[in-house]
């Protein structure tokens, strides 16, 4: 009691300073009475105690006190003088001096230390204004080092002064004095690696070398170009991208132009507050606006004008006025916020910068969601000591807490509604695929035993989260360990379809043969086809294997990817019986409604990034859900796809004339006991809408196989139009772009028809060169007396009603009464051979050069880019998807739909589509529809869809058991049904009242020739007989 008795006499004492009484409690007394000191000190005097010649011993003391071997004792009064005296310690610590700056730095460091971590929003902006306002480059450098330890030991602070330091930053980088330029480099990227978007963080450093060296803008671009933005975009974060996409829009180069746009589009839909994007307008939009409008690429001016119209977006719907609920955490709980919450506060006099402090120390605390008492009223009770005096403390620090707490915005927090259901995952997550955010901070809840139907359009990555889901590489879901998940795609991998049944689903379980014969014969296998390869079964069995298998592995959690593709209605139910009977809990991917609207429980929906839960079936989805209705039925109002007009086909002048015919055709897998197609015969013109129906194995995509030239039948005839072009997809229609993956697809298509041709028809069936082909191709031709062989076939011309070859020739050189070896001869000793005498050794030969004349006569668009991206946009292709992304980057519906274009470049006479209905949303289907409705050509189609058969086909032709049954046309089966072309120069015929035929001699027409002699014998005579001359019909005809 002494002690402090006689510490309050020096007190009275107004000559006193508040460094005499720190150093004489500091050095006499506890750390304990040395902060009651503080109190009573500023209380009484205020921050006018504290002199301004007594920095250094501040100094001193804080150095003291750190130093001490004492926990840490919180000095409100010498922490608001510090701060008050922020710039006579600048002044006195700085120097230009080299050897006295690490003294200088250590001694700020010191101060940092010092202050109460959660009050450094106090300190941070006056280290800035300083930085700002002093021309000492010794000063700078203490200031910035004093700022790279702020982003060492206070993050979350210093990520709010990021966009305020990096423009200062980048000024300073160009000072004139190379240890300030240094220093500002070192502080740039120190701050820089606090930004609290982790996408980007692998490229932060390129972005503060882009900053440092505008000359590396291009590979920033790029390698920021590869980044999947899926976090929220905050103000940090588009402090550092800004000035590296503002100087990118202004590059000379198109693509980094292009490129700077889609990445400002990105990120604008991350952006969760227009005040967090207004202060970076100023410099993105008047030169996104400038390339809009003026950019002589056309594509710059349209990804510019959607990067502008995105942004603007974002500060229109999102506007400055929005509602605290809406902004962002930092603006809610702002000091000056905090301050309002203290208005009611009673204050002595002298204390009332304490406020100040007490604000930004609970604006911090809020901004780092800090909510229990304890932590509250254990780091601000000193502050209200000081401030206050003895009132209640703890009542004032819990009202602040509780008015604090309710200024945070309530997050996004997935309602959880009580079940009797165990919970197999509730999660919150963000996902992205390539470079697109798909998904952002939602949330997924599962229940075991429940069936969620998963909806979006084509493109949303619906696919590319089931495969993410399976992979494990969504964070948060449970792993094959605490959950077996089973994967089932819509095709089987063609790794695997040489193995057999059995073999395969042995692969993925571990019970017996007897047990998987068993289970698969319950599911309609039989015996042969357990033995036989994957490949002999049709698709719509291939979706029943992988869907059994799947079955056998009896998992937690099942994701099915388009089960319903290729399979008839009733394996469509088989499968909807299974999902609603097995109890496992599933997430299905489907375009088929009915089947959805038969499983679903709950609907997973896809809207603006978020996966959306909707209870109920698909119908009470759609009624709380407008926009899906396109889930239920084909709409008229969407666009057609547009399939271009067919080529000219030589010798067909209407188009009821047969170009495809085919008799008696048989064909049989080998390994199978009884053929997939039997004695079939129909025939084709130009005005042919045929679909192809019938159960799954029934024959119809072997059928289809045949008709374009895929396979090859063993017993029967199949006849097409020597020029007859068909544009064909076949029922695992990916298998086309296999090997194309990395491409993008205009240089798909490029490299598909660059040489002039379909490369894609050199690997067909009826164009491969067999053993029984060479043996045919070495008959001998008799020419002059010489036997020969052809060795190729060059051209073809029209000669007296048929074509001729020409042909370089295969013939023995003779040197005495001895042969060399066959050499080919010269082209100058080509011969010209009949078609008729050709197509019976070389038909494979002819048939090559008949396609590559055809090709050539046609008038087909260059292979450049603006026709690729024209023709690709007729099947609902955006010239962005054509040219940029890659193929593996497409869904699957946008896979189809380049398919379709690329089988349709070469202006097809016959479009033939096995399971065209794969994985296109219904308008996708209804635009397919209309463009096949007014396709002028041939279409055959083998769907399990009656929505499109009813919408495009005249001719419906079952298939059962290989057997063909057609209908809707009176000559699907004998060609002498076929209805007669009618020559219209043909007069009718004429009968005598016998019943005798009578013919009438038609004139016979004049040639050019004979027409030019009899004009000038009719002008002769008119010049001799003057007025007396009368034409007659004789002399004009």
């Amino acid at each position: 009691m002494c002690v402090i008795s006689q510490f309050l006499q020096t007190l009275a004492s107004p000559f006193s300073t508040l460094r005499d009484i720190c150093l004489a409690t500091i050095n006499r007394l506890s750390l304990s009475i040395f902060a009651r000191a503080n109190y009573l000190a500023v209380f009484k005097y205020g921050n006018n105690s504290w002199t301004s010649g007594n920095v250094e011993s501040l100094l001193r003391l804080i150095a003291a006190k750190q130093t001490s071997n004492v926990d840490y004792i919180q000095t409100p009064a010498i922490e608001s003088l510090v701060l008050s005296k922020l710039p006579e310690i600048f002044t006195s610590v700085s120097s230009d001096n080299r050897h006295s700056l690490d003294k200088a730095t250590d001694s700020i460091n010191t101060i940092i230390d010092f202050i109460n971590p959660h009050a450094l929003t106090l300190f941070v902006p006056r280290i800035i204004a300083r930085l700002k306002a002093t021309s000492s480059w010794g000063e700078k450098i203490v200031l910035m080092q004093a700022l790279q330890h702020l982003a060492t030991i206070a993050k979350s602070t210093m990520n709010q002064y990021i966009p305020e330091l990096v423009p200062i930053l980048s000024s300073e980088i160009w000072d004139t004095k190379q240890e300030v330029r240094r220093e500002a480099k070192r502080t740039l990227e120190s701050i820089s690696q606090i930004v609290d978007n982790k996408d980007i963080l692998p490229c932060i450093y390129e972005l503060v070398a882009a900053i440092v060296d505008p000359s590396r803008i291009p590979s920033t671009i790029h390698a920021l170009g590869s980044v999947a933005l899926v976090s929220d975009v905050t103000s940090s974060t588009l402090a550092v991208m800004v000035p590296v996409l503002s100087r990118g829009l202004r590059e000379n180069s198109n693509v980094i132009k292009r490129k700077s746009a889609i990445i400002i589009t990105n990120m604008s839909q991350l952006v969760p507050s227009a005040s967090i994007i207004e202060p970076f307008l100023d410099e993105l939009v008047p030169q996104l606006k400038y390339n809009a409008r003026d950019a002589s690429n056309p594509e710059i001016r349209d990804v510019s004008a959607k990067a502008r119209d995105a942004l603007e977006m974002v500060y229109n719907s999102r506007g400055i006025g929005e509602q605290a609920a809406n902004r962002p955490l930092f603006e809610a709980v702002s000091p000056y916020v905090m301050m309002g919450l203290l208005d009611e506060l009673s204050t002595s006099e002298n204390t009332e910068g304490m406020l100040e402090f007490i604000a930004h120390i609970s604006s911090n605390l809020a901004l780092n969601k800090v909510t229990d008492s304890e932590t509250w009223f254990a780091v601000l009770r000193e502050y209200f000591e000081v401030a206050t005096g003895d009132n209640d403390v703890q009542t004032a620090t819990e009202k602040l807490r509780q008015d604090a707490i309710s200024c945070i915005p309530a997050e996004l927090v997935a309602i959880q509604t009580p079940s009797p259901k165990e919970t197999l995952c509730d999660i919150v997550f963000s996902f992205s695929y390539a470079t697109t955010c798909l998904l952002t901070k939602t949330s997924l809840s599962l229940r075991r035993g429940e069936r969620y139907g998963l909806c979006g359009p084509n493109g949303c990555g619906k696919s590319s989260f089931l495969r993410a889901l399976k992979d494990n590489r969504i964070e948060g879901f449970p792993s094959s360990d605490q959950c077996k998940i089973a994967y089932v795609e819509h095709d089987i991998e063609n790794t695997r379809a040489d193995i057999s049944v059995l073999d395969y689903i042995g692969v993925f379980t571990t019970i017996s043969v007897e047990e998987i014969v068993s289970q698969l014969k319950t599911l309609g296998f039989t015996d042969e086809m357990m033995g036989n390869s994957i490949q002999t079964l049709s698709g719509g069995w291939k979706m029943k294997l992988a869907l059994t298998r799947a079955m056998i592995e009896n998992p937690d959690i099942l994701l099915l990817d388009e089960p319903t593709n290729h399979l008839d209605a009733t394996n469509c139910r088989w499968v909807a019986d299974y999902l609603n009977t097995c109890g496992v809990t599933a997430i299905v991917v489907s375009h088929d409604a009915s089947f959805l609207e038969n499983i679903c429980q709950n609907v997973l929906h896809f809207e603006s990034r978020k996966l959306v839960l909707y209870k109920g079936s698909l119908s009470n989805f759609v009624s709380q859900c407008p926009n899906a209705q396109s889930y239920f039925a084909i709409k008229d109002n969407i666009s057609t796809y547009h399939f271009p007009r067919p080529g000219y086909l030589e010798g067909v002048r209407t188009n009821e004339k047969i170009i495809i015919k085919v008799e008696d055709v048989s064909f049989k897998y080998d390994g199978t006991s009884h053929p997939q197609v039997s004695n079939v015969s129909f025939q084709c013109s130009l005005n042919s809408r045929v679909a192809i129906v019938g159960a799954n194995g029934s024959g119809k995509s072997t059928l289809m196989n045949i008709i374009a030239g895929e396979l090859v039948p063993q017993s029967g005839y199949v006849y097409t139009h020597e020029n007859c072009r068909f544009g064909y997809i076949k029922q695992h229609s990916f298998l086309h772009l296999e090997s194309h993956m990395d491409k993008t697809p205009s240089e798909y298509i490029q490299w598909r028809f660059q040489p002039g041709m379909d490369r894609e028809l050199t690997d067909r069936a009826d164009r491969r060169i067999t053993d029984a082909d060479r043996r045919s191709m070495d008959r001998m031709f008799r020419i002059s007396g010489r036997e020969m062989r052809v060795f190729k076939i060059l051209s073809r011309k029209w000669h007296k009603h048929t074509y001729r070859y020409e042909c370089q020739m295969f013939a023995p050189q003779p040197i005495g009464l001895q042969y060399e070896p066959w050499t080919p001869l010269g082209t100058d000793q080509t011969v010209w051979l009949p078609r008729a005498e050709l197509i019976r050794s070389h038909p494979k030969l002819v048939a090559e050069v008949d396609m590559k004349e055809a090709v050539e006569n046609d008038q087909f668009p260059g292979l450049i880019r603006s026709e690729i991206e024209r023709h690709c946009a007729n099947f609902g292709l955006d010239p962005e998807i054509v040219t940029h992304l890659k193929i593996k980057e497409l869904s699957g519906g946008q896979k189809v739909k380049l398919v379709l274009a690329a089988c349709s470049w070469l202006k097809p006479h016959f479009i033939v589509l096995d399971e065209p209905t794969n994985y296109l949303d219904r308008n996708a289907l209804a635009g397919l529809a209309k463009g096949l409705k007014y396709f002028e050509g041939g279409v055959i189609i083998g769907t399990h869809s009656p929505e499109l058969v009813e919408e495009i086909a005249e001719e419906v032709w079952t298939m059962e058991d290989g057997k063909l049954t057609p209908t809707g046309h009176s000559w699907t089966t004998m060609s002498s049904m076929m209805p007669k072309r009618v020559d219209p120069n043909e007069t009718a015929p004429h009968y005598t009242s016998q019943g005798v035929r009578v013919t009438f001699d038609t004139p016979k027409r004049l040639t050019v020739a004979q027409n030019r002699r009899k004009k000038k014998l009719r002008i002769k005579r008119m010049k001799l007989l003057g007025d007396d001359y009368v034409s007659s019909d004789e002399e004009i005809w």
